[in-house]
């Protein structure tokens, strides 16, 4: 009987054939595929450096990089199994860390949730916004509460937001002073006093507002002495802080027409903003 050749033998069945080529190297022809499979009778085709240039090694590497990720299904043991290694994972690399320097919770959560205390203005969370001054580890977090605590109002956190001025974060004490000019408590004062010479003007002048609208004349004499500073960076909050504390004696008043004609544009602007708050012109 007659061998048959592979082109026969291709034609003839539409399965998956392996045909020999010299007894060397197995080629297997998908299903379908009805090309003729040349000789090879130098060898060529069964030498591996051939082979190697046919087949580069990237080709490979990708070829079995594919062929993995389509074994992965989610429906299928080993798609289950990944999907799990990779839930650890992530919960090792970032939810663990994340914990272990926060275990409060989240930061960002616990800032929106005092900041909506004090939208809301209900007195009923000031208990709450007093803890989370003197206690949350997180300095934004400490600002925005006594942030809140000026909007609410309450004078039963005025002892809490006094405490707040020894804070060794400047954003929180900036927002406590500003409270306290809030809500008025007189009592602050002695501990407003000593900040009014602090070395940072940022301080310096959110001290001389709050003195301002609390009715202290040192707080009033600080913000003029900072106006006249033409080296200040603060000269335009100073001015607007004159706004803030509704100082419109005439004395202001004629510093204020002064300061239309200052070399600086922003004061000249502030100026004629708080001359126009007043009535003035």
């Amino acid at each position: 009987m007659k061998e048959a050749s592979p082109k026969t033998q291709l034609g003839g069945s539409r399965n998956l054939q392996v045909v020999s080529v010299h007894g060397s190297r197995n080629l297997q022809v998908a299903q379908g595929d009805r090309r003729y499979l040349p000789q090879d009778p130098e060898g060529y085709l069964s030498n591996s450096r051939t082979h190697r240039s046919i087949f580069p090694p990237s080709s490979r590497t990708r070829k079995r990089l594919e062929g993995t990720i389509q074994t992965i299904h989610l429906g299928t043991t080993s798609g289950i199994i990944f999907l799990v290694l990779l839930l650890i994972f992530c919960y090792l690399v970032i939810v663990c860390p994340a914990w272990a320097q926060d275990p409060e919770g989240n930061k960002w959560q616990r800032r929106e949730a005092v900041r909506n205390l004090g939208l809301k203005k209900d007195k009923r969370g000031v208990s709450e916004l007093i803890h989370s001054l003197k206690n949350d580890r997180d300095d934004n977090v400490r600002a925005f509460a006594a942030l809140s605590l000026g909007k609410i109002k309450d004078k039963s956190s005025a002892g809490a937001l006094i405490e707040a001025l020894n804070d060794e974060h400047l954003v929180v004490k900036i927002e406590a002073i500003r409270a306290l000019g809030e809500i008025g408590e007189p009592e602050a004062i002695p501990t407003l006093l000593p900040l009014i010479e602090n070395s940072d003007p940022r301080l310096r002048c959110e001290v001389a507002s709050c003195l301002g609208k609390l009715g202290n004349k040192e707080g009033l004499n600080a913000i003029l002495k900072e106006i006249e500073d033409v080296e200040s960076p603060l000269r335009v909050k100073a001015i607007l802080a004159l706004r803030d504390i509704g100082e419109g004696s005439q004395a202001i008043l004629d510093i204020l027409r002064d300061l239309k004609y200052d070399e600086d544009e922003r004061v000249v602007a502030a100026a004629k903003l708080v001359l126009e708050y007043f009535g003035v012109e």
